[in-house]
């Protein structure tokens, strides 16, 4: 998937427990296609190693910004 994915998922407003799904596996298929471990994602991202896992796990959900300036970095 493309981040440019992750932007279409915010868009079309799916329900917030389908959407933290959707977000996690997105990242975490990006994270994977380009061999980065969730540490150096998070340092691409400025964020956590612990948040880059609570996205992929659908244990937290970005707001639309913070999705946003995602597909924006890795875009």
């Amino acid at each position: 998937m493309t981040c440019h994915n992750i932007e279409e998922i915010m868009e079309r407003g799916d329900s917030m427990d389908g959407l933290n799904e959707k977000f996690g596996r997105s990242l975490k298929a990006i994270r994977k296609q380009n061999g980065w471990s969730q540490e150096e994602l998070a340092k691409k991202l400025h964020t956590t190693k612990q948040v880059i896992s609570k996205y992929e796990n659908s244990q937290r959900s970005p707001n639309i910004y913070v999705a946003n300036e995602y597909a924006r970095v890795l875009g």
